[in-house]
């Protein structure tokens, strides 16, 4: 079982953030000029889309990984390369303001190594893999650039769900990923440019940053000895991560006469 400590006024800040969202939204409509003026909900579409983003290896936009040396044994831990995939789903609010969620799996290698400072021969390195379940909330902001090409910027929140503890054991030494918790909150921001056709569907790229609000894994790391004594570390595993986002969103048009939501600005 896990424990977790909430901020008393953290329920009020996400329902008055939800309030002023939808609040712009609802400007947004009922500002615009005569000829392109909707007047109800349905006049915008959902849109349903799949996605796929290669994870980015930088130092510069991530948390450092921590590393530790005891007795000539040093233990560090680095990320590699992983993917993150899923479905999206798209709720238009208004010309410029959405709502987006849906449901992604994230795959990612981390490089766990042990070395043995006076005895290099000694030294092991193994790669583990985690695996992830994201489910995600954005609220996004349009701008539009030309007939058809839009960008946007998009802040949101996601719950990750981490399914299970990892182990490997490698000659003399040990490895154990323990969940800091089973499922946990954090933060998303994203950019990116949109191109959309009436009949072929929207296509995106864009750049996504994924926060979780503390470290996803601890790393508990043992070196054992000959004589069978073991020299143990634990390591924080941090799961923020930087992606390119590929997405592809399939058409759902509005009727004829409401065509000028797509064409006019």
């Amino acid at each position: 079982m896990f424990r977790t400590s909430q901020p008393i006024y953290s329920k009020k800040i996400v329902v008055l953030t939800l309030i002023a969202l939808l609040s712009c939204g609802s400007k947004s409509v009922w500002g615009q000029d005569k000829t392109t003026k909707l007047t109800t909900q349905q006049d915008f579409p959902v849109l349903f889309g799949i996605q796929f983003k290669p994870l980015i290896n930088n130092t510069l936009a991530t948390i450092s990984m921590p590393f530790v040396t005891k007795n000539n044994v040093s233990f560090e831990i680095q990320r590699q390369g992983g993917y993150a995939l899923g479905m999206t789903i798209r709720k238009d609010l208004s010309k410029r303001w959405s709502i987006e969620s849906g449901l992604g799996l994230m795959n990612r290698d981390y490089n766990v190594a042990m070395r043995r400072t006076d005895t290099p021969a000694l030294s092991r390195e193994a790669t583990i893999r985690v695996l992830a379940y994201d489910l995600p909330v954005s609220g996004l902001l349009y701008i539009r650039l030309g007939e058809r090409l839009y960008t946007n910027v998009a802040l949101g929140t996601m719950l990750t769900f981490f399914p299970s503890d990892l182990a490997q054991q490698q000659d003399n030494y040990t490895n154990l990923f323990v969940r800091n918790r089973r499922i946990m909150l954090g933060g998303i921001a994203n950019i990116g440019l949109e191109y959309r056709t009436e009949k072929k569907g929207y296509f995106y790229l864009g750049a996504s940053y994924q926060l979780p609000f503390a470290n996803t894994y601890t790393s508990r790391l043992a070196y054992i000895y000959p004589n069978q004594t073991r020299l143990e570390t634990d390591l924080k595993v941090y799961g923020d991560y930087l992606t390119i986002d590929l997405r592809y969103f399939f058409n759902n048009p509005p009727k004829e006469k409401e065509k000028s939501y797509w064409i006019e600005d």
